[in-house]
């Protein structure tokens, strides 16, 4: 191979070589006139731009580029990042594209707070500032990672009074649009930064929600935190369900939808029990610990009184007189302690476990049937294409392996498991021949260069000479030709002989008319 392109590239130099200057010049305006003609086609061919943004800044630049990227519409940005361009035929359908994502976004600026009249009142200044304070924070969220887009509404209070004004409270509320889910350091975060950018705005007046109704954060107290981190602790758990069953069926089926629904029991329970066991099996009193025994005895004598009063008057009551005597008491007591075996049982629920009695799970199981129209045109018969496809465009459901439900139980813990499978049909058309003219354009401009070249060269080359060798001739022939050429000599000679002698004949028959003739021969001369 190399061999051969040696002796090409040598003949090509050689021949190239061989031309003359002006086939040379010829040939370098046909090659540079098939250039300009290549540059002058895909000049026209190109596409014609028009100014889809001007004048955006880096951000708006960053979300536009990112709209038209997922729409697959080509576009073309200056050095400076300020000005994007589009194809002319794409230009309503990116417009389109920007306002179903609301991109750019026309912010209201600072200058624009600013832009106060002879007019503008001082509560129309606070007005203005306050929009200004709402936008520049929703573009603040905006910039969190995670964070589509955000919309923000301030609820702060107008009084004339400023001492009053100072100790009214704000409020805000918050929408997020979230690409993923937050954690809950993010989501304070995101509260302590609205707080701090509002005037007299308390985090415990702080609402914010997700775009799915979620409540994310309500206020600063305990409790709200604790809801975002159930939610947290949620989201991780069912991810960690579904990732247990992706492994143990992604393998077996071409697409695996898993939805997890977990109880979990949040409620904190606290439980002391105290048991008691008597020591020995015959007398459950145990063993005595302390033993009191106390006793009291007392003895009274008394003689009986006389009752009232000895200088009353009159007929005087009589009352029953007691006998005088004695009277004794005794008292004993025994206390007695006795000392069982005693048990002090503390537990504690554990806080935030799944209960997977009352969770549920739901699989959907799809399995593609692929159809390729090469394959089944011979099969169709009668039967277009089109038509076998609408005949088997529906999901085929399909039986469903008890064990299979059994696996997936024993994987997760889960009892209630539903599991679905289906035949999902997969249409493969067949690749239809097309040729596009602005494709093969350039191979075509490339082939006329060449074949122009090629023209040029075999015209304006040099001609080579054409050399006739003579056959080698025998020694009879050569002998034969040799004396033909004497031949041919001695009858030139006699010829010469005999003019001579008629010429000398014709001086000795006429020598009169031979000296006139030499006279006019002469004298013609000398006119000359």
């Amino acid at each position: 191979m190399q061999e051969t392109l040696k002796q090409m590239s040598s003949q090509v130099t050689e021949k190239w070589n061989n031309l003359t200057q002006s086939q040379k010049i010829r040939i370098y305006i046909g090659i540079a006139a098939c250039i300009v003609a290549i540059v002058a086609v895909a000049f026209m061919l190109r596409p014609k731009m028009r100014v889809l943004c001007s004048d955006v800044d880096a951000k708006s630049a960053a979300d536009i580029t990112n709209v038209l990227t997922e729409r697959k519409i080509e576009y073309k940005l200056n050095p400076e990042g300020t000005t994007i361009e589009v194809d002319e035929k794409d230009y309503s359908a990116a417009r389109m594209a920007l306002a179903e994502e609301d991109v750019p976004k026309v912010g209201y600026s600072f200058s624009d707070a600013m832009a106060n009249s002879m007019s503008t009142t001082e509560n129309d200044k606070k007005v203005k500032l306050d929009e200004y304070n709402r936008v520049d924070l929703e573009e603040s969220l905006e910039t969190i990672e995670n964070i589509k887009s955000a919309k923000v509404k301030l609820v702060i209070p107008q009084e004339k009074n400023s001492f009053l004004q100072s100790k009214q409270q704000s409020s805000a509320s918050v929408i997020l649009n979230l690409a993923n889910p937050l954690t809950s350091k993010q989501i304070e975060g995101i509260a302590r930064l609205i707080a701090s950018s509002v005037q007299n705005l308390d985090t415990k007046n702080i609402t914010i929600l997700d775009t799915q109704g979620n409540n994310l954060y309500s206020g600063a107290d305990e409790q709200s935190f604790s809801l975002s981190k159930q939610q947290e602790h949620k989201q991780a758990a069912e991810y960690e369900i579904k990732n247990k069953v992706n492994e143990l069926l992604g393998a077996m089926y071409s697409d695996v939808r898993i939805s997890a629904n977990l109880i979990f029991d949040y409620d904190q329970y606290e439980e002391v029990s105290e048991s008691y066991t008597p020591q020995f099996e015959d007398d459950p009193r145990g063993i005595i610990q302390s033993e009191t025994v106390s006793s009291a005895s007392s003895t009274n004598t008394q003689n009986g009184d006389e009752p009232g009063v000895a200088n009353n008057g009159g007929d005087a009551p009589t009352y029953q007189m007691g006998d005088g005597g004695t009277g004794t008491t005794k008292e004993s007591n025994k206390q007695v302690t006795y000392v069982t075996d005693k048990k002090v049982a503390t537990s504690i629920k554990n806080v935030g476990e799944p209960d997977l009695k009352a969770s549920s799970l739901a699989v959907n199981l799809f399995k593609n049937k692929i159809y390729n129209e090469e394959d089944l045109e011979k099969t169709l018969g009668t039967m277009t294409w089109k038509e076998f496809k609408e005949q088997n465009s529906q999901q085929v459901p399909l039986a469903v392996d008890e064990n299979l439900i059994a696996s997936i139980q024993s994987a997760t813990g889960i009892e209630q498991v539903t599991v679905q499978c289906y035949e999902n049909p997969i249409f493969i058309d067949k690749e239809e021949y097309s040729i596009d003219y602005k494709d093969y354009l350039p191979f075509i401009l490339i082939l006329l260069v060449l074949l122009l070249v090629v023209v040029v060269v075999m015209k304006f080359r040099k001609q080579e000479e054409v050399v006739e060798i003579e056959p080698e001739l025998e020694v009879e022939e050569m002998l034969k030709t040799a004396k033909e050429e004497v031949e041919l000599e001695e009858i030139e000679l006699k010829e010469v002989l005999e003019t001579k002698r008629q010429i000398d004949k014709f001086v000795d028959e006429k020598p009169e008319a031979v000296a006139n003739l030499l006279r006019n021969w002469l004298t013609e001369e000398e006119w000359e």
